[in-house]
């Protein structure tokens, strides 16, 4: 087992070090990249793979697809705090 730092919920969990696992707080995918021995870190955000682990075309798919939809959450919040064409943007100024 290895502690590892999950970046979608920011906290640092235990997971096994020889797999990608779900991270136990969010239960979204981590990698064990603390313990990775490989000289320089291959990460590809497309593929969500690196030269120790790998996906299958259809887990890639699954992947990309959870993607959007966490965009797309996260654009609401940012809606309800910014709404877009209020024109309160630039509505003050420095008289």
């Amino acid at each position: 087992m290895v502690n590892e730092y999950c970046p979608f919920c920011e906290s640092e969990v235990e997971i096994p070090f020889d797999k990608v696992s779900k991270c136990p707080n969010c239960g979204r995918e981590i990698f064990p990249c603390a313990d990775c021995d490989e000289p320089g870190c291959n990460w590809n955000g497309e593929t969500f793979s690196c030269h120790s682990f790998t996906h299958s075309m259809e887990e890639i798919e699954l992947l990309k697809a959870e993607r959007e939809v966490l965009l797309a959450n996260q654009q609401k919040e940012i809606k309800k705090y910014y709404p877009v064409n209020t024109g309160n943007y630039y509505s003050w100024s420095w008289r």
